[in-house]
Protein backbone atom coordinates (compact mmCIF):
# COMPACT_ATOMS: atom_id res chain seq x y z
CA UNK A 1 0.00 0.00 0.00
CA UNK A 2 1.81 3.52 -1.12
CA UNK A 3 0.09 6.60 0.70
CA UNK A 4 -0.63 9.40 -1.87
CA UNK A 5 1.87 11.95 0.38
CA UNK A 6 4.22 11.66 2.92
CA UNK A 7 1.86 11.46 6.06
CA UNK A 8 2.78 12.42 10.09
CA UNK A 9 3.71 8.87 11.46
CA UNK A 10 2.23 7.36 14.92
CA UNK A 11 4.46 5.76 16.79
CA UNK A 12 4.16 2.74 16.28
CA UNK A 13 4.29 3.98 12.00
CA UNK A 14 8.05 5.34 13.37
CA UNK A 15 8.37 1.83 15.13
CA UNK A 16 7.50 -0.60 12.55
CA UNK A 17 8.64 2.27 9.45
CA UNK A 18 5.06 0.53 8.03
CA UNK A 19 3.28 2.87 5.51
CA UNK A 20 0.08 0.33 5.69
CA UNK A 21 0.30 1.02 9.84
CA UNK A 22 0.25 5.22 8.90
CA UNK A 23 -2.95 4.46 6.43
CA UNK A 24 -4.96 2.31 9.38
CA UNK A 25 -3.90 5.13 12.20
CA UNK A 26 -5.32 7.72 10.11
CA UNK A 27 -8.35 5.92 8.85
CA UNK A 28 -8.95 4.89 12.79
CA UNK A 29 -8.87 8.98 13.64
CA UNK A 30 -11.10 9.34 11.19
CA UNK A 31 -13.52 6.77 12.00
CA UNK A 32 -13.48 7.83 15.64
CA UNK A 33 -13.96 11.58 15.04
CA UNK A 34 -17.04 10.43 12.74
CA UNK A 35 -18.30 8.16 15.68
CA UNK A 36 -17.72 10.63 18.11
CA UNK A 37 -19.45 13.49 16.24
CA UNK A 38 -22.37 11.07 15.39
CA UNK A 39 -23.03 10.59 19.00
CA UNK A 40 -22.78 14.39 19.90
CA UNK A 41 -25.12 15.14 17.26
CA UNK A 42 -28.01 12.48 17.86
CA UNK A 43 -28.00 13.54 21.78
CA UNK A 44 -27.81 17.34 21.46
CA UNK A 45 -30.69 19.90 21.58
CA UNK A 46 -31.31 21.80 18.21
CA UNK A 47 -28.68 24.61 18.56
CA UNK A 48 -26.48 23.69 21.03
CA UNK A 49 -22.29 24.10 21.18
CA UNK A 50 -22.77 20.41 21.85
CA UNK A 51 -24.99 19.84 17.82
CA UNK A 52 -21.78 22.35 16.19
CA UNK A 53 -19.27 20.31 18.42
CA UNK A 54 -20.96 16.92 16.88
CA UNK A 55 -21.04 18.66 12.94
CA UNK A 56 -17.62 19.72 13.56
CA UNK A 57 -16.15 16.47 14.36
CA UNK A 58 -17.77 14.52 11.41
CA UNK A 59 -16.35 17.12 9.09
CA UNK A 60 -13.51 16.63 9.98
CA UNK A 61 -13.47 13.08 10.08
CA UNK A 62 -14.84 12.99 6.71
CA UNK A 63 -12.34 15.28 5.55
CA UNK A 64 -9.35 13.23 7.16
CA UNK A 65 -11.03 10.30 4.79
CA UNK A 66 -10.93 12.87 1.56
CA UNK A 67 -7.12 13.57 2.95
CA UNK A 68 -6.25 9.60 2.43
CA UNK A 69 -7.80 9.43 -0.39
CA UNK A 70 -6.85 11.96 -2.29
CA UNK A 71 -3.73 13.39 -0.72
CA UNK A 72 -4.90 16.62 -0.54
CA UNK A 73 -3.22 19.39 1.73
CA UNK A 74 -6.49 21.91 1.75
CA UNK A 75 -8.12 18.13 3.29
CA UNK A 76 -5.75 17.47 5.64
CA UNK A 77 -5.77 20.96 6.82
CA UNK A 78 -9.75 20.91 7.26
CA UNK A 79 -9.80 17.87 9.18
CA UNK A 80 -7.13 19.21 11.69
CA UNK A 81 -9.36 22.30 11.97
CA UNK A 82 -12.71 20.83 12.01
CA UNK A 83 -11.47 18.10 15.12
CA UNK A 84 -9.92 20.65 16.79
CA UNK A 85 -12.96 23.15 16.39
CA UNK A 86 -14.83 20.53 17.41
CA UNK A 87 -13.17 19.63 20.58
CA UNK A 88 -12.94 23.08 21.80
CA UNK A 89 -16.57 23.46 21.05
CA UNK A 90 -17.39 20.56 23.45
CA UNK A 91 -14.40 21.80 25.94
CA UNK A 92 -16.80 24.93 26.23
CA UNK A 93 -20.03 23.19 26.55
CA UNK A 94 -19.18 20.84 28.75
CA UNK A 95 -17.24 23.59 31.05
CA UNK A 96 -20.18 26.42 30.99
CA UNK A 97 -23.18 24.57 30.48
CA UNK A 98 -24.58 25.83 33.98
Amino acid sequence: VSLPVRMPYSLYGILTGSETVQLVAHAFFGCIAVGMGGMLVRHASEQSPTMAAGVALVAGGLAQFGWIATGSAALGDVATVGVLFGIGLYIFDVRFKN
